[in-house]
């Protein structure tokens, strides 16, 4: 029967159980080591006041990290060894008390020790580590009133307090100074980039929740299907990439880590 099987596709199961329901539960589930990349697994529990956890692909807890700050929401390993961290600092701001608020980037040693703080309450989501040593933050703050009246779709009431927030990003120095921002609502029209779903908030035009960087390019993801995503060098477009999920634009100082 099994030969049969075998001549008509079927494979025999070969490691980690495809079963998800069987699979269910806490702890180490599985593993097939000869399709599985090697590596480790980066996290932090929403719940656990700032504990970050680096485990093996087994599951075995290989360090940890507690950090002064809940998660805010995303951290990553460099090259030399430390852990870049975004945390979360809420402030009085629609920004500030929103589940995503970040508010502050830091770099902490093997040991937990700081390198550099930075503080700032637009801050939300994602932050980067440039190799030239700055960082780039994923950042929100209210539209300019006459790109407001602008802006197409949605609930029309659900605004807060009569005002759309929208995402830019901002490089910073360690020391908490600006070099350079960029903004959606200086490349993307509001009257042809609209919310997509009559039924959402107004409150958010553009709510970016990660971005990835190349050389000299930063992508930005959405998590609704809310514009025709562009590439950007030093503030040019260069044509439009895979609609709807991303925008790309240009950062000032390239070299990302």
């Amino acid at each position: 029967m099994a030969s049969i099987l075998m001549r008509m596709g079927f494979q025999a199961q070969v490691g980690i159980e495809p079963n998800t329901i069987k699979r269910r539960g806490t702890g180490f589930r599985g593993y097939d080591h000869e399709r599985a990349s090697p590596g480790y697994t980066l996290f932090t529990p929403s719940t656990a006041g700032g504990l970050v956890v680096l485990i093996d692909i087994e599951g075995n807890v290989s360090h940890t990290w507690r950090m002064p700050y809940p998660p805010g929401l995303y951290g990553y390993l460099t090259d030399r060894g430390t852990l870049f961290y975004n945390g979360k600092i809420p402030n009085e701001s629609f920004i500030g008390q929103r589940p995503f608020q970040g508010g502050v980037a830091m770099e902490v040693d093997w040991s937990g020790n700081p390198r550099w703080e930075v503080r700032y309450p637009d801050h939300h989501h994602d932050g980067r580590l440039l190799r030239n040593g700055n960082l780039v933050l994923l950042c929100a703050t209210a539209l300019p009133s006459h790109v407001v009246g602008q802006v197409q779709g949605g609930l029309h009431g659900l605004e807060h307090d009569g005002a759309i927030y929208s995402d830019y990003l901002a490089e910073m120095t360690t020391t908490g100074d600006k070099v350079w921002e960029w903004r959606v609502w200086d490349h993307l029209d509001p009257a042809t980039h609209p919310i997509t779903s009559p039924a959402d908030s107004r409150a958010d035009w553009t709510p970016a929740t990660d971005f990835d960087l190349e050389t000299e390019t930063a992508v930005l993801f959405f998590r609704t299907s809310l514009v025709a995503p562009h590439r950007a060098i030093r503030g040019r477009f260069l044509g439009f990439v895979a609609k709807p999920v991303a925008i790309v634009a240009s950062i000032k100082s390239g070299l990302v880590c």
